[in-house]
């Protein structure tokens, strides 16, 4: 949980490839440790109602489903409520965030 918590504060940093980096290790540590213990802590940042917090969590989302494979097959009726609010954004960056995922 503390590795998780520090990987989340990462994605608030201004730097872009610290940014990458950490939605790597994101989905690294999903396909280590399973899902499950991820995607909650990631769906609860997607909350913070700051733009370039909500399109890192989409951007970790996508590439976590992307990494893990059909190992997120059970997760993604979890996501959906997710990305129905992001598709429903007035940020053209967020909708196509949220059409990538």
């Amino acid at each position: 949980q503390d590795v998780l918590h520090t990987l989340l504060n990462n994605l608030k940093v201004q730097d872009r490839q610290m940014r990458v980096c950490t939605t790597v290790a994101i989905a690294i540590v999903a396909e280590t440790c399973g899902p499950f213990t991820v995607l909650p802590a990631v769906m609860n940042e997607y909350r913070v109602p700051e733009l370039n917090i909500q399109n890192g969590v989409l951007k970790a989302l996508s590439f976590m489903f992307e990494y893990i494979g059909e190992m997120g097959v059970d997760y993604i009726y979890a996501v959906v409520p997710l990305l129905e609010d992001a598709l429903m954004d007035r940020d053209q960056v967020h909708r196509q965030t949220g059409c990538a995922t």
